[in-house]
């Protein structure tokens, strides 16, 4: 209780201070229409730094995002120096899609690599489906079964049964490009690097919805992250298509289970550990987006809280004198994703 009312001493600390200054400032006002003429003027004001805030965020980021563009440089593996990957599906009640998700991993133009599947208690036929592919003769493919308890602890498995150095995690209503394995180990040449984030594409744009889904992934998600790259400072990698480094979980002890954000809260542990955290837009995975706004508001929500979460779990990061530039950053971009 006490280390957590030191955490908050700041926070606390700015909201008196707020508080103290509007309070004085009303006082000093005597009638209703100055009363309301400040209130105004408090919120005119506050609207205009929000707006400031917003430009600089996204001018910079086309700047960051353009210099990546332009200053790209990935050393290389050799053909024969390829290291062998295992992927990793986490899957819950996803009958109808794991199929195409498993078949799209087996197509993958990578030399050596292994599935594994992990059913997380289904309801329906998913551990069904994925067992058909058991036995595959060109890429070896293993399923596991466990009471349902949620998609960290379905990855956590997933991890402590594979067997090669680099771990390429997937969600199972996606499907993925072949070159996407190759894109991404590229960059784990570098050994500083931890996780790769890939590039997530809506497949599914057959009404407007979907279709402006579309447009947010690649302006909304996607540039901001081709431009945090820049710095090495992805700050969420992606469900769908990431690449992470073994030694890099071994080392922040792997997905946690107490937030609705897992990829969110592992990236920060992996940045706070000085990992290094990049971005390739040639690892594309295709996701189905919410065609329906109900389903959208609840994905937002789920997303919001999580982001919300992982901040809050996560405060005493962010309330160093002087936090490193990558931290401050991806705690600045998941408040704009939030919000």
């Amino acid at each position: 209780m006490a280390s957590r009312t030191r955490s908050l001493g700041p926070l606390l600390l700015v909201l008196l201070v707020t508080a103290g200054t509007v309070a004085a400032v009303l006082w000093t006002i005597n009638s209703p229409d100055q009363v309301r003429v400040f209130l105004m003027r408090l919120v005119l004001i506050s609207l205009v730094i929000f707006l400031g805030i917003l430009l600089i965020r996204y001018f910079t980021l086309l700047w960051f995002a353009f210099m990546q563009h332009t200053e790209r440089d990935i050393e290389q593996f050799g053909e024969e120096e390829l290291p062998p990957i295992s992927v990793i599906v986490p899957a819950y009640n996803e009958a109808k899609v794991i199929g195409a998700a498993i078949e799209s991993l087996l197509a993958l133009d990578y030399p050596t690599y292994e599935v594994i599947v992990v059913d997380d208690g289904s309801h329906d036929d998913t551990l069904a489906v994925a067992a058909k592919f058991e036995g595959h003769a060109a890429v070896p493919v293993r399923v596991f079964s466990t009471p349902n308890a949620g998609k960290a602890t379905a990855l956590n498995l997933g991890i402590s049964n594979a067997q090669y150095p680099f771990l390429f995690c997937m969600d199972s209503d996606s499907t993925v490009e072949p070159q996407t394995l190759r894109k991404a180990i590229a960059h784990m040449a570098d050994d500083d690097v931890g996780a790769v984030a890939g590039n997530v594409k809506v497949i599914n744009r057959t009404s407007l919805l979907t279709r402006l889904q579309a447009l947010e992934y690649i302006e909304g998600l996607n540039m901001p992250r081709r431009a945090q790259g820049f710095v090495a400072a992805v700050n969420i990698v992606p469900g769908p298509v990431g690449l992470f480094r073994r030694e890099a979980l071994k080392d922040v002890g792997g997905y946690e289970t107490d937030t609705f954000a897992e990829d969110a809260d592992l990236t920060l542990k992996l940045i706070a550990a000085g990992w290094k955290i990049v971005y390739e837009d040639q690892a594309i995975a295709w996701t189905q987006a919410p065609d329906q706004w109900l389903d959208l508001s609840q994905q937002r929500y789920r997303w919001t809280r999580g982001i919300l979460q992982t901040i809050r779990k996560r405060r005493r990061l962010f309330l160093k004198p002087f936090p490193d530039f990558p931290l401050w950053l991806s705690a600045f971009e998941m408040m704009f994703e939030a919000v």
